[in-house]
């Protein structure tokens, strides 16, 4: 798996081989250049869901790992349901689902008025699942979304679960010092401060 991150719009562009290295950014069209960096991105990621990307304006529609229904009425409605042409709606409340099956991501068209297609040859998907690959199309009647899978870096979650279960340590005071203003400073904390006689005054002071 490889990404480029856009020098524009600084989000992450994803593709399974270098031969699909995309020549623009998804989200903002930036052109990409030859010498543009591609980052190949390691082994412990594991795929937690997929992005749907409305190729007319960028907005998108992020799908957790997890089975769902696309439609006016369910995930993605937000977007969805401002999609129209000549005044009158694309999707259709109950337009698709997106299933999570043995860790591979299939869509169904489920019914609706205008169709559900992927790819680029616009295979019907009224009838059986298709399987989602990344970086791929699928059409709601005629609107394209350009998918992308979403990754999350394990070796990172593993660190910060550590780092999480792990106790801190409390640092130790340095010394103590006379927070009257008195100048007075010890290496061991006292109730009263031997130079002023005030009560309580002495205030940790720690190392940088």
């Amino acid at each position: 798996m490889f990404q480029i991150i856009c020098p524009t719009c600084s989000n992450k562009n994803l593709f399974e081989t270098t031969e699909q290295k995309p020549v623009e950014c998804s989200f903002c069209f930036t052109s990409f250049t030859d010498s543009i960096k591609i980052e190949e991105i390691a082994e412990d990621k594991k795929l937690i869901g997929l992005r749907l990307i409305y190729q007319q304006n960028s907005e998108s529609v992020l799908i957790n790992n997890c089975n769902c229904i696309l439609g006016r009425e369910n995930i993605g409605s937000q977007l969805l349901s401002n999609i129209r042409i000549n005044g009158n709606q694309v999707i259709s409340r109950k337009h698709c689902s997106i299933n999570l099956i043995d860790g591979k991501y299939y869509i169904k068209d489920e019914g609706s008025l205008n169709g559900t297609f992927y790819g680029v040859s616009k295979i019907d998907c009224s009838k059986e699942n298709h399987i989602i690959e990344n970086n791929s199309l699928i059409f709601l009647g005629k609107e394209a979304f350009l998918v992308q899978f979403q990754y999350e870096d394990t070796k990172k979650e593993s660190v910060d679960q550590q780092s999480t279960d792990t106790p801190k340590e409390t640092p130790k005071p340095k010394k103590y010092r006379c927070k009257e203003g008195c100048g007075f400073e010890s290496e061991s904390y006292m109730d009263i401060c031997p130079k002023c006689m005030s009560n309580n005054s002495m205030v940790a002071i720690y190392e940088n």
